[in-house]
């Protein structure tokens, strides 16, 4: 990577990084569950959803 295209990276707080990392741990028995349940899409999207609204809010 060349040094000026690393001025214009946003940094990630750290903090940030570690409560992501522990959020990322909850999710493979999750999905197992829907994925041995046979969720249609609509759960899906669901899902997808939640996850996402706890990694960034």
């Amino acid at each position: 990577m060349h040094i000026s295209e690393r001025k214009n990276r946003t940094s990630i707080p750290r903090k940030s990084l570690i409560r992501l990392a522990a959020g990322i741990r909850e999710y493979p028995p999750i999905l197992a569950a829907a994925k041995a349940r046979d969720v249609d899409e609509a759960d899906t999207v669901t899902t997808h959803k939640d996850m996402l609204s706890d990694d960034f809010l």
